[in-house]
C-alpha cells in the first residue's frame, strides 16, 4: 500500500509544502506511525537532522483530524491521499483532541468484581 502524503506546516491552512509518497506495505501500523514516518522522509528530502519536524496532526482530504490510533488499511486505501500538519514540536499531535469526545472517566468497580485486598489469606490465619 503507498500513499500520497502532502505535508504542511502548523497553522498554514493545509497549503501544501512537500509531497511525499509513503510505502506503508500492508498498512497494519496507526495513523500515528504515518505522521513520525512521513516528518522523518520530509526531514530526510529537505537535508535536516532526523526528528526536526513532529507530526501535529493527520487529516483527510477535507481537513478533518483523524483519530491517530486507527489502522490505516480501515480506512484508507492504495494510492489515497493525506494531510500531515507538522512543526518544530516539542510536543506532537497537539491537534488530535480537537473537535473531538472526551474518554468518560474511568472508575474502579464500575460493572466488574472488585477483588478482595491482597492481604485476606494473612487475615484468615488463626494466629491466636
Amino acid at each position: 500500500m503507498r500513499l500520497k502524503v502532502q505535508m504542511s506546516a502548523l497553522g498554514s491552512g493545509l497549503s501544501v509544502d512537500e509531497s511525499i509518497d509513503l510505502y506503508c506495505g500492508e498498512g497494519e501500523q496507526i495513523l500515528q506511525w504515518i505522521g513520525y514516518a512521513a516528518c522523518s522522509r520530509l526531514a530526510y528530502k529537505r537535508g535536516e537532522v532526523y526528528g526536526r519536524y513532529v507530526p501535529q496532526s493527520v487529516n483527510n482530504k477535507d481537513g478533518q483530524p483523524l483519530d491517530v490510533d486507527i489502522v490505516v488499511n480501515e480506512i484508507f486505501s492504495d494510492g489515497d491521499e493525506l494531510f500531515v500538519e507538522f512543526s518544530n514540536g516539542p510536543v506532537p499531535y497537539k491537534v488530535r483532541w480537537e473537535g473531538r469526545p472526551r474518554t468518560p472517566p474511568f472508575r474502579w468497580g464500575d460493572g466488574v468484581e472488585v477483588l478482595p485486598p491482597h492481604d485476606t489469606w494473612l487475615r484468615e490465619l488463626d494466629l491466636k
